[in-house]
């Protein structure tokens, strides 16, 4: 199983489609897509910053914004089946489909997650990797990384993951990995096993926990 996650920056892109119908052609039973936020997302940050509602109404409405993202992925391509339960998911790649992940219900019946805007959809979707025990972690953002090994504490001073993807990934065991937005074109190689990431990322133990 592997756990993909599609950023806000794909969510007015033209790889978006590239994206979705590659993971629906090749991860027929393998992916579940975790969406970002995007722009629904923002207009979360600008309410918030205006009305100072507080920030577990932020979370909540944040939750939802990236159900928006997901909905619309699933209008853009009917292959993918969206599931807000751990069952309903194991249910769709039981059937040999890709699900996509509606957070809402799950995380805000954990109490490891506290609101805030620290936790992003990236630390939602390890969190999520950890939950369902998957194979890979797969961030997909607008920034291209080098090949490599890059620590996690690096990519989060430059504002690239959020502040708690460290405490998140904590406990994970498989390996997270990094595409940028024209590399749609890997996966089926990618899911064939005939060729790896070339991008991970390294977690900080000693951070962790902090």
């Amino acid at each position: 199983m592997w756990v993909v996650k599609l950023g806000g920056s794909l969510q007015f892109s033209e790889q978006l489609p590239m994206w979705l119908s590659e993971i629906a052609e090749h991860g027929g039973g393998k992916v579940v897509i975790v969406p970002g936020g995007g722009a629904f997302a923002d207009q979360v940050r600008r309410a918030q910053q205006y009305w100072h509602f507080d920030d577990l109404v932020a979370h909540h409405m944040a939750l939802l914004a990236m159900e928006q993202y997901g909905l619309m992925m699933q209008a853009m391509d009917q292959r993918l089946e969206v599931s807000d339960s751990t069952q309903g998911i194991m249910s769709i790649l039981k059937a040999g489909k890709v699900a996509i992940w509606l957070p809402t219900r799950m995380v805000m019946q954990d109490r490891e997650i506290t609101p805030g805007w620290d936790i992003t959809a990236d630390s939602l979707a390890a969190w999520l990797a950890r939950t369902l025990q998957a194979q890979r972690l797969v961030l997909v953002k607008s920034v291209e990384l080098g090949a490599g090994a890059h620590p996690v504490s690096d990519l989060i001073q430059r504002g690239l993951l959020d502040r708690a993807f460290n405490r998140m990934t904590d406990g994970l065991e498989c390996e997270i990995s990094w595409l940028s937005l024209d590399q749609y074109t890997d996966l089926k190689a990618v899911f064939d096993g005939n060729r790896s990431l070339p991008v991970r990322l390294v977690v900080d133990n000693d951070l962790a926990t902090a």
